[in-house]
């Protein structure tokens, strides 16, 4: 693989997914340079170019180009750049939003490190790979998007699939929105807003169009995606060929780098030093007897275990201690040679191993060379099938109020605080349990007083909650082996009190749950390459999208 392509590939990866965002402002449009070779009559000169400039001007503003320039065509729907620029712009902010969920004030910094995205530069001067520009990358990314949401909303309509009603309550709610976000950027009516956030050819109209075009598709990919059905046996015959993807694997492991024994024997203060081979080679055998004598120590638990890394001198005064993974499934576990010894046949608790990690380089002539990096102590705790049921459960939340809030975010509460959310909990449960203590009950508790707003409308509902989907506390107390339904309970998360009903197991184990929902993904992703590859549409004039945008400058 050639460095261009791995290069690529990298950013494949960066770029996997996008979302919907909208700016709070944009840059105007890039005004046209007026230049002249008339220079005999100065004056007159400049009177003409001023006022073709204007025109220019005013023509560009107006969006008329971009409202009458067919940028695609799809079936029988001709999008104008100024439409197509809905789904460029949404992507592009929806890539740049993740990346600043992620690393917030340092997505700049780690764009340009990971994907050599420059955020202060046009993305149309810089490249995406050899052929292509970082405009020409979210041009494709806009115009698949277009392909499949205009698609399935071709498709929607011949199934009779239309706006539900409250699709159309959203739609008036994000154009009221829209309207009420204009008047605080100072903007005279809503039209001017869309016009900066996607440029002159937006309208009220077409963006109303916009939402409501994605509104439909998505219902109808949400019909097709859950229309798949699956019998029990289709489940064992995929668990019978696939069956360690769908197991979890509990160890503890500790990597044992050179580093930490590289001795060095140059003199203090001289630069640029090169450790010896010599010297690389003493590190590399004591790293590897320090790795066997951990193994020699036979631990045979987390307490052990890192009891046996502190008897060494090397690491007698670190911090550092054995990695703790719980139940990671098989797929999750990216050193292959640590994922192979866990699922041998015969592997038990208590067995340990030591895996050689090596990397393999390749020079000008083809010639390969294996170098050890490290060595890495394996215990096995166990393996877990994955065969507990389901569970559906209510709840009601009191979320912790007050609190101090620091520098980074982090909200801390007072012990005071805390039991005044526990105390109203146990208010709630006496008058539940005085009231009857029903399922209807518990559930018109939740909508009157939980603080989830995610499942509080629900009466407070979570189906098919599998093992770890909650925070610690919630989900032992929902698989505890003892629970039957009916049974309520109080525990304490970093989210506040909760009151808890068990409704009762699904009869569906979290192993068919999962094998079910890799098939449905499978087939839905076969639906939608399928769909798209059989799409009828043509790339028609796209310079027309905001090509020279500044991601920096957004806002």
């Amino acid at each position: 693989m050639s460095a261009s392509t791995k290069k690529k590939l990298r950013k494949e990866q960066n770029f996997a997914q996008l979302t919907e965002k909208q700016l709070t402002e944009q840059k105007e449009a890039k005004k046209l340079k007026i230049t002249t070779i008339i220079f005999s009559v100065v004056i007159l000169a400049v009177l003409v170019v001023g006022i073709v400039s204007m025109s220019i001007n005013a023509y560009n503003n107006s969006g008329f180009v971009a409202r009458n320039t067919t940028a695609l065509v799809i079936g029988e729907h001709k999008l104008s750049a100024a439409e197509l620029n809905y789904f460029y712009m949404d992507g592009i902010n929806s890539f740049y939003k993740e990346w600043y969920e992620y690393y917030g004030d340092y997505a700049s910094t780690y764009l340009m490190f990971m994907a050599g995205l420059d955020v202060s530069t046009p993305l149309d001067q810089q490249m995406y790979d050899e052929n292509t520009t970082f405009a020409d990358y979210f041009t494709d990314a806009a115009v698949n998007s277009a392909v499949s949401a205009y698609t399935a909303y071709d498709l929607a309509k011949a199934a009779g699939t239309d706006l539900h009603a409250l699709d159309e309550e959203s739609i008036d709610l994000s154009m009221s929105q829209i309207a009420l976000a204009a008047l605080q950027y100072g903007y005279t009516n809503t039209e001017d807003y869309l016009k900066a956030l996607y440029g002159n050819g937006a309208s009220e109209e077409s963006f109303r169009t916009y939402l409501e075009v994605i509104a439909v598709s998505n219902h109808h990919m949400e019909d097709v995606f859950n229309g798949f059905t699956y019998e029990l046996a289709d489940l064992e015959a995929y668990d019978a060929e696939h069956h360690d993807e769908f197991t979890a694997y509990s160890y503890r492991a500790f990597t044992v780098y050179p580093s930490t024994f590289l001795l060095c024997t140059a003199k203090e203060g001289e630069e640029n030093h090169v450790h010896s081979d010599a010297e690389n080679a003493q590190a590399l055998n004591d790293a590897k007897a320090a790795a066997e004598a951990i193994l020699a120590a036979a631990p045979t638990d987390t307490e052990s275990f890192n009891e046996a890394i502190k008897a060494l001198d090397a690491y007698a005064e670190s911090t550092s201690t054995c990695s703790v993974v719980d139940d990671l499934l098989y797929t999750e576990i990216t050193n292959e040679k640590m994922a192979s010894w866990l699922k041998e046949e015969g592997r038990k608790a208590g067995d340990m191993t030591i895996i050689t990690n090596e990397t393999t380089s390749t020079d000008d002539s083809g010639k390969e060379t294996t170098k050890v990096g490290s060595y890495t102590i394996m215990l096995m705790i166990g393996s877990n099938e994955n065969n507990m049921e389901l569970v559906n459960v209510r709840h009601i939340l009191k979320s912790y109020e007050g609190g101090t809030t620091d520098s980074y975010g982090t909200t801390t509460y007072t012990d005071a605080e805390k039991q005044a959310a526990v105390a109203a909990i146990k208010l709630l449960e006496e008058n539940y349990k005085g009231a009857g203590a029903t399922e209807e009950l518990f559930a018109t508790l939740a909508k009157d007083n939980s603080t989830d707003t995610g499942s509080a409308s629900n009466g407070g509902l979570y189906e098919n909650v599998y093992p770890g989907q909650m925070v610690d506390e919630f989900n032992d107390w929902c698989f505890d082996a003892a629970r039957k339904p009916g049974d309520t309970g109080i525990v304490e998360t970093t989210y506040g009190a909760h009151l808890i009903y068990f409704v009762g197991t699904t009869g569906t184990t979290f192993r068919n749950y999962m094998i079910e929902n890799t098939l449905r993904n499978e087939d839905y992703n076969n639906f939608v390459t399928e769909m798209n590859e059989n799409a009828d549409y043509q790339v028609k004039n796209t310079s027309k999208l905001n090509r020279d945008l500044i991601i920096g400058s957004m806002g």
